[in-house]
């Protein structure tokens, strides 16, 4: 029994130096190959999986703590990840940046976003088609936030810009807007400025 606990040792080590020397971007198939291809080598037998398994769970937080970090951080996000977006008519993306003011109140309890469109392209000749102004949708990853406080400024008979409010109730409203505004922000290059 000595001798199978002092074998299983050895294969233990030198399974964890091999472990750390694969990539780390070796995918776990590739991984339970390199193990039975070991095992065949180091061994008369075939391992079991119940043994296979028992050293994959033993080795597994021993192997991670060793690997290596990598040394860049990648800023692309998942492609399965929504970009924050804001739009006025369903299936349009707004392209123009807002001006937004934010006003809270001081227990926290409410707050309004005040969201200035200078020239939004909701109301270019070509995108007209698409229907009409029916509020403002805020789309995310975790859903939407909208509201149907839009309104139009004309200038000469033509619409020239829109301004919409948000109220927000609750501490969990303002919290689920500032998360969808941090989304927003990266996505669009803005910054917080505090009047």
């Amino acid at each position: 029994k000595q001798a199978t606990t002092h074998h299983l040792f050895c294969v233990l080590a030198a399974f964890v130096s091999l472990s750390l020397s694969l990539p780390q971007s070796t995918t776990v198939q590739h991984k339970k190959l390199t193990l039975l291809y070991f095992f065949r080598k180091t061994s008369n037998q075939r391992p079991s999986k119940m043994k296979l398994a028992t050293i994959l769970a033993m080795t597994a937080p021993l192997a991670s703590a060793f690997v290596p970090t990598p040394t860049f951080t990648s800023s692309a996000r998942l492609s399965t990840e929504l970009d924050a977006t804001i739009e006025f008519v369903r299936g349009l993306t707004e392209k123009d940046i807002p001006d937004v003011k934010l006003t809270r109140a001081r227990d926290g309890s409410s707050g309004t976003a005040t969201f200035r469109f200078a020239n939004p392209n909701c109301f270019d000749a070509n995108t007209q088609k698409d229907g009409e102004v029916t509020g403002m949708f805020m789309i995310d990853d975790e859903g939407e936030i909208s509201t149907t406080d839009v309104n139009a400024r004309f200038v000469n008979g033509k619409p020239q810009s829109i301004e919409s409010v948000l109220v927000m109730k609750s501490p969990a409203e303002w919290d689920r807007f500032m998360r969808f505004m941090e989304r927003y922000g990266e996505a669009n290059g803005l910054g917080f400025t505090k009047a």
